[in-house]
């Protein structure tokens, strides 16, 4: 799953991070789609629901996934007094001609052509570059999404925020750590 993936490399360098001179910074790239997610089934004992996957859904609730743990993970450091020197935000760098959803078929790519042509779809540099930007910001608990920052805890559904701890275990477990 694309949330778990984070998940464990940002624990494997966390301690890294934790020790090196001056502030590190962690980026997550997230996705409006994370609003897709409308019930509870980011726990992992849906994680595998075959019978109701929808490939939209399943990228929306890894994005809100993804925003839940870098909640999670800032109030952590905050509890550890390690918040001076880690910072964690996540980033919405709006549509981008990624080709991520090449394989989708002929309604997803003449949606997205659509798009293009209309010019809502960033090149890769482009979204680059803004995420570079939130790279740079020292204050952590960040959701950016169009220059606008949020705090995360704002952004996140209530019933998710209230689980975002029991997600954090979850991945915990899945990735033996």
């Amino acid at each position: 799953m694309n949330y778990l993936s984070q998940h464990y490399l940002t624990t494997l360098l966390l301690q890294q991070l934790i020790e090196s001179e001056g502030k590190s910074n962690i980026v997550n790239v997230s996705s409006p789609l994370y609003k897709v997610a409308k019930d509870e089934k980011v726990l992992h004992e849906q994680w595998n629901d075959e019978a109701k996957y929808q490939i939209a859904h399943a990228y929306g609730y890894s994005k809100l996934a993804l925003m839940m743990d870098s909640y999670q993970l800032n109030k952590n450091l905050i509890q550890q007094n390690l918040s001076d020197q880690v910072s964690i935000n996540c980033v919405n760098p709006g549509g981008v001609d990624s080709q991520i959803f090449r394989n989708l078929g002929t309604r997803a790519g003449w949606f997205l052509s659509i798009l293009k042509m209309a010019g809502q779809l960033k090149d890769a540099e482009a979204a680059a570059e803004y995420i570079i930007n939130v790279c740079q910001e020292p204050k952590s608990g960040g959701y950016y999404d169009e220059w606008t920052r949020r705090e995360l805890d704002a952004v996140i559904p209530k019933y998710n925020l209230a689980r975002a701890h029991e997600l954090w275990n979850q991945a915990e477990l899945v990735t033996n750590k």
